[in-house]
């Protein structure tokens, strides 16, 4: 699953499933918005929001590239994992170290 962050010209950073990339648009699925939150401890925390409260979860949506300030951008690690869970319902394991052959 590709998870790219898209800033819009409205000043939102979306988060979503990158579907298919087109000359002049992005198809994506699951949209959300990043905002910052106070976490339980009272310090920031990132949360997400629906993009929209009207359309159907799974449903593929153009984007089209007028609509945003640069390309979508790849998102760290964490990020993408909690949007995965937020978005699957399925609670991805922590990363381990990497395996190194030799």
């Amino acid at each position: 699953m590709e998870v790219r962050s898209f800033i819009l010209t409205t000043g939102q950073e979306m988060i979503a499933q990158l579907v298919q990339e087109n000359p002049s648009s992005y198809v994506i699925r699951n949209p959300l918005v990043a905002h910052m939150m106070r976490g339980a401890d009272g310090q920031p925390t990132l949360g997400f929001a629906p993009w929209s409260v009207l359309h159907a979860d799974n449903q593929d949506i153009e984007l089209f590239s007028h609509a945003l300030i640069s390309k979508p951008v790849e998102i760290e690690p964490d990020v993408s994992k909690s949007y995965i869970e937020n978005t699957t319902g399925v609670a991805l394991p922590p990363s381990q170290g990497n395996i190194l052959l030799g």
